[in-house]
């Protein structure tokens, strides 16, 4: 046995690292998802993971994660409270992410709660500002902040 090193992927037509070839079939795949590995997540990601879990467990209430969910979410969310629900507090072991386009986060987090392991599976795209009233002559005030993201899909098994 011995240790080979594995060369950089070159496609073997075109010769560019990590190109995409058509095949003429009008199925050309689309880029992969940019992949974060768990060492490399922001922070606030962690903290999301970590405050979703604790939520839909029942350990921290609901009004805390409810700022961070769009409309669709908090129903996903309420639909989930009674399958995850448990006496034990939620331990994330770990959270990955992927960027399938700019503005959206995928994350997938795995979490234990007393003897059972789950998975949980969040969407969270970019909210957009929020709009604020033209005033005549006077300055502007700043609307209630608002979370840069927003959960707009929660999944669990």
């Amino acid at each position: 046995m011995r240790i080979v090193r594995v060369p950089d992927f070159s496609s073997p037509i075109d010769d560019s690292p990590g190109g995409e070839v058509s095949l003429g079939f009008g199925l050309d795949r689309a880029p992969a998802p940019r992949v974060v590995p768990a060492d490399q997540v922001a922070p606030w990601q962690r903290q999301f993971a970590v405050l979703l879990a604790e939520a839909l467990a029942g350990v921290r209430p609901l009004q805390h994660v409810l700022p961070w969910m769009s409309e669709r979410g908090n129903m996903q969310l309420r639909r989930l409270l009674p399958v995850f629900c448990c006496e034990h507090r939620p331990r994330i072991l770990r959270v990955l992410t992927a960027a399938p386009n700019p503005g959206v986060i995928e994350m997938t987090i795995v979490v234990t709660a007393g003897p059972r392991t789950r998975a949980l599976a969040a969407r969270l795209e970019r909210a957009a500002p929020p709009a604020q009233p033209a005033s005549h002559g006077q300055v502007a005030r700043r609307a209630k902040s608002t979370a840069p993201w927003l959960c707009t899909d929660v999944e669990a098994a």
